[in-house]
């Protein structure tokens, strides 16, 4: 490579598209059709660069790399023919992309997604859709399958805002859990989309199946032939709240959260050593206090089994708060909920079902979560609500994660008002 360099000392132009190209390929294994030839030609100092001028430097310099790996070989190898399908421009691109999350990237590919896919980096999923709209020409159509989550996740807003101006959404098929047959794709949550490479007009329409409450991979394939099509106006999408996309026209309903709030509960960070059951406890006022957690079915009263040892918040727990809290340790949310304690409202599950149950106005813990209305007299029509299976399908219209993050627990538009309205 140095040599290539000094030969062609004299054009700069050259030199630096060839410098970048190099670099981009040379990580090939690593990268593979994330590499981006166009950009290194694509500026305007560089735009009398050719790729067929600099496809065999290219090659050369891969070839003489001194190393023994066998992947940069084979590179240098297919380098033309790898080059110029990266380099093209398709009509359809049809695939089941690959999904690691970004903490499980290895270092050089989660720089990359870093660098040149910012809003999509949470998930290499979201980055080979970007790179998709760089490969796809006009009015090319993207079909993929991939996780849901980033439908609505805030991490995913600005990333979600891009896509939903740039492509035209045509198809969204919640396939949700057990979209596949592969033993190896459990638990994961996917759906499959239908863009197309044109901007949005104010009139497009996007296409809704759900199949996501269908078990099994084959009944799944059947539900998408035979099940009901839904259709929303893509631009309404972008009122939403963080732009989360949602399949069903809202209207003027208000959010749960006009009427509540909602927070998550404490994290001990060493649950071994600071909670144990009601039942092993001797004496409650002191050292351990009673602590509300998750319950697996929806009553009145529910999840009432645990005792933190808390020590008025002055003991072992607050000790530990102190010795980690220059870390990112899960004991520092130790008092996560204390605005909730001794108001009256509703408990909540955040797992699977959403389990519901009367809140005891005590400490709870960070498998459920508080809501709390503005007004208690609304707790009897907010109980209602909550244990009704409607509350469960009004939070998994926007939210399908196995464990939902508390703020999508009163971001639903629901039919409270409907239980509302039986008091007055």
């Amino acid at each position: 490579m140095l040599r290539l360099l000094i030969e062609f000392r004299d054009n700069t132009n050259l030199r630096i598209a060839l410098d970048d190209l190099y670099s981009q390929f040379k990580e090939a294994p690593v990268l593979g059709s994330l590499i981006q030839p166009e950009k290194s030609l694509s500026s305007e100092s560089l735009f009398e660069i050719k790729w067929k001028d600099i496809e065999p430097l290219l090659s050369r310099a891969l070839a003489e790399e001194e190393t023994e790996t066998t992947e940069v070989r084979v590179i240098a190898k297919g380098i033309a023919k790898a080059a110029s399908i990266l380099f093209n421009q398709y009509h359809f691109l049809p695939t089941n992309v690959p999904y690691l999350s970004q903490g499980k990237q290895s270092p050089i590919l989660s720089s990359f997604c870093k660098n040149s896919f910012y809003d999509a980096r949470h998930d290499l999923a979201n980055v080979f859709l970007e790179r998709m709209h760089d490969l796809l020409r006009d009015n090319g159509v993207a079909q993929v399958v991939m996780p849901q989550n980033w439908l609505y996740l805030k991490r995913y807003q600005n990333h979600r805002i891009g896509l939903l101006r740039k492509w035209k959404w045509n198809l969204t098929a919640r396939l949700g859990e057990g979209g596949f047959d592969s033993a190896s794709a459990a638990g994961a949550f996917v759906a499959l989309y239908t863009f197309t490479n044109n901007e949005s007009s104010g009139s497009n329409i996007i296409k809704f199946i759900d199949c996501s409450t269908i078990s099994g991979a084959e009944y799944k394939a059947r539900g998408l032939k035979n099940l009901e099509i839904k259709k929303i106006e893509q631009k309404t999408q972008f009122s939403n709240p963080g732009a989360a996309v949602t399949f069903e026209n809202q209207g003027d309903i208000p959010l749960l959260s006009k009427y509540c709030s909602a927070l998550s509960g404490i994290s001990t960070g060493e649950l071994n050593r600071f909670t144990k059951k009601h039942w092993e406890v001797f004496r409650f006022g002191g050292e351990w206090e009673l602590s509300q957690t998750s319950s697996i079915q929806t009553c009145h009263f529910t999840g009432l089994t645990n005792a933190v040892l808390w020590q008025k918040g002055a003991g072992e727990l607050y000790d530990l708060v102190q010795s980690v809290k220059h870390l990112n340790h899960a004991a520092q949310n130790w008092q996560r909920g204390k605005p909730n304690w001794g108001k009256p409202g509703i408990s909540i599950s955040k797992m699977r079902e959403l389990k519901a149950s009367i809140y005891s106005e005590r400490i709870y813990d960070e498998n459920c979560c508080a809501i709390i209305p503005a007004d208690p007299s609304i707790m009897p029509a907010l109980w209602e609500f909550c244990r009704s299976p409607e509350y469960n399908h009004e939070v998994r219209k926007i939210n399908q994660s196995i464990l939902v993050q508390t703020k999508y627990m009163i971001m639903n538009r629901p039919g409270f008002r409907r239980h509302l309205q039986t008091l007055y």
